[in-house]
């Protein structure tokens, strides 16, 4: 009897170490919560932006909503790209989102990256958009990628 008692106590004590331990080791991970609908409210207004500032042909301002970290190359390229897809593609005229995801930080200074897609129809055609925005702080977007494919 004192040998059965004497396991069950050390099945209890075992059992007790082990909780203990994963509650202590829970309290030093720590991770940044990602708020998705903030985050997705936050990129929808930089795209909604990026289609006004299109529709005005202000070309300087869609340069401002790009990320400075990840287009290096010489703003006057940049600046006649843009022009060049609004000569191809006309006034968006109806935008429709079809596709919108939230990840974890991209790299340091960012709390998240949100990836977007629109159905687009310009004057010239229709076609899909695709934004990856980075967000920084959980409130202000960066234009990371954007790229156009031909609607079917």
């Amino acid at each position: 009897m004192n040998y059965e008692k004497s396991i069950s106590a050390w099945i209890i004590a075992s059992i007790c170490l082990v909780v203990s331990v994963a509650i202590v080791s829970s309290c030093n991970f720590s991770t940044k919560a990602i708020y998705f609908d903030k985050e997705l409210t936050v990129a929808e207004r930089a795209a909604s932006q990026y289609h006004a500032f299109h529709n005005q042909q202000n070309f300087n301002a869609i340069y401002d909503l790009l990320d400075k970290q990840t287009h290096t190359g010489a703003s006057e390229n940049i600046l006649s790209e843009i022009k060049a897809n609004y000569e191809k593609l006309g006034r968006s005229i109806e935008v429709r989102l079809v596709e919108k995801k939230v990840f974890p930080s991209p790299g340091p200074g960012y709390t998240s990256q949100v990836k977007l897609a629109y159905e687009t129809k310009f004057e010239k055609g229709t076609w899909t958009e695709f934004f990856a925005w980075n967000i920084k702080d959980s409130s202000q977007a960066v234009l990371v990628e954007y790229l156009l494919e031909a609607s079917h």
